[in-house]
């Protein structure tokens, strides 16, 4: 029974710390607070270095290559990783993609006894539309070059704005759980 409830709260946990980040202006922030650009997830009674070694387990399983190309580590201390989502547009038009694409996120994550803390900064986004590849930044586009918000502080790029926030909610939501399911490892 207890580990019933355990269970149901992590995954509630879950579900509702995926949503705790919002891509503005100027990059993800806190919705919580949003004067900052970062989340502490709490793990009562682990150390850093329990927590630095889960992280990092669940990194590598799940992000296979990474080292030395987009994956920095100071032991016990940080991890670093950039998270590439690529994704092609369900929109087609005479069988051909109309879009199609990636969202680069770097991931910084620092430990210390009983929490971990984690911010996401939107790197770039790239398009891929009639042979031709187009860097999209979060601002400062023009017409000849767009960004995903315009000088406004307005989404201008809706596809690649919806793409960002969903790497981003799957990626913190799946490093919870990955880092809960490397905590309870019974074999």
């Amino acid at each position: 029974m207890k580990k019933t409830i355990l269970f149901s709260s992590f995954i509630l946990s879950n579900l509702i710390f995926a949503q705790e980040f919002k891509l503005t202006s100027n990059n993800f922030v806190s919705k919580a607070d949003e004067s900052k650009n970062y989340e502490v997830i709490e793990k009562p009674g682990k150390t850093k270095e329990q927590l630095f070694t889960e992280v990092k387990k669940y990194v590598t399983a799940s992000y296979k290559g990474l080292k030395f190309d987009g994956y920095n580590e100071v032991a016990n201390e940080q991890i670093v990783l950039d998270v590439r989502n690529e994704e092609g547009s369900k929109a087609k038009m005479l069988g051909m993609s109309l879009f199609s694409g990636f969202v680069s996120i770097r991931y910084e994550m620092n430990f210390k006894d009983g929490k971990f803390m984690i911010r996401p900064t939107f790197q770039k986004a790239e398009t891929y539309s009639n042979n031709k590849t187009n860097t999209i930044y979060l601002t400062g586009g023009n017409f000849l070059q767009g960004s995903v918000f315009n000088k406004k502080g307005d989404v201008s790029l809706k596809q690649i704005y919806e793409m960002a926030v969903k790497t981003n909610d799957e990626f913190v939501s799946n490093l919870v759980k990955g880092v809960e399911n490397n905590s309870n490892s019974d074999w």
